[in-house]
């Protein structure tokens, strides 16, 4: 893993996909509020289910409300989950270098790019930075321990919003 101020050269691991989405996931506060209030509110309605009516549905929704609260916030589960449909780039040499025109991906034999204008947006948590398609999906998720440091990070993060302006200005 290495970072040489254009091209951040990684391995993803299923931890790193899992924490790009949940981070996916919980992009804004507006949808980790509501996932919240979704999952007390299941929590409060099978427990009084449970206490008042003495019934096993009460049961059922608590049990759901905890595996929500998992996939919603366990970048391990959620890795686990999709690990399988991902195997081509688990663990396997990966890049993504700053170009002119966009960045780059390359995955072994395969590439392609992403042009400055296609780039929704970047989140970026403590372990992962994710480059945006849309607000549903990530082009790519970049463990942060691939840079060399959190200064690796900012530049690399600087340089996209750079070319995005300017795509966006041209």
């Amino acid at each position: 893993m290495s970072f040489d101020g254009r091209t951040v050269s990684y391995t993803m691991s299923v931890n790193d996909l899992g924490a790009g989405l949940v981070l996916l996931r919980g992009g804004s506060r507006r949808s980790r509020a509501a996932t919240f209030a979704f999952v007390a509110g299941m929590l409060a309605l099978g427990g009084f289910v449970l206490l008042v009516l003495r019934d096993i549905v009460g049961v059922g929704l608590i049990v759901a409300a905890v595996f929500m609260i998992a996939v919603f916030s366990s970048p391990w589960l959620n890795g686990r989950m999709l690990s399988g449909a991902l195997s081509h780039v688990i663990d396997k040499p990966l890049s993504v270098a700053i170009e002119e025109d966009g960045l780059r991906s390359s995955a072994g034999a395969a590439s392609g790019i992403l042009a400055w204008h296609g780039i929704h947006a970047v989140h970026e948590d403590d372990r992962v930075v994710v480059i945006l398609l849309n607000p549903n999906a990530s082009w790519a998720i970049i463990p942060k321990a691939a840079f060399g440091g959190v200064e690796h990070v900012r530049d690399f993060l600087q340089a996209i919003e750079r070319h995005r302006v300017q795509a966006r200005q041209a």
